[in-house]
């Protein structure tokens, strides 16, 4: 499976956006999105499917609603958080 191009992208633009809103997300390159240096959101794609890598987790943008794939981000995020501020 490889990384999706920024044409692949183009069919989840509205996501993208969505993501781009979320306060602290870097975003180091078109779809890939880091906080506090952990890579927290990546796109890849195959056979015209969009996939997304949340954390260690991927899901199918497809089977997946927007909303249900930002919170899955807010929550990894949130995770983030809580192991940097319980070391």
């Amino acid at each position: 499976m490889q990384h999706a191009t920024v044409e692949d992208l183009e069919t989840v633009d509205q996501l993208i956006i969505a993501i781009r809103a979320i306060n602290g997300l870097k975003e180091r390159q078109v779809g890939h999105f880091y906080y506090r240096g952990k890579n927290v959101i990546h796109f890849h794609e195959d056979k015209g499917v969009i996939y997304a890598d949340i954390g260690n987790e991927g899901v199918s943008v497809t089977d997946f609603s927007s909303s249900k794939i930002l919170r899955k981000v807010l929550l990894y995020v949130e995770e983030v958080d809580n192991n940097i501020h319980n070391k």
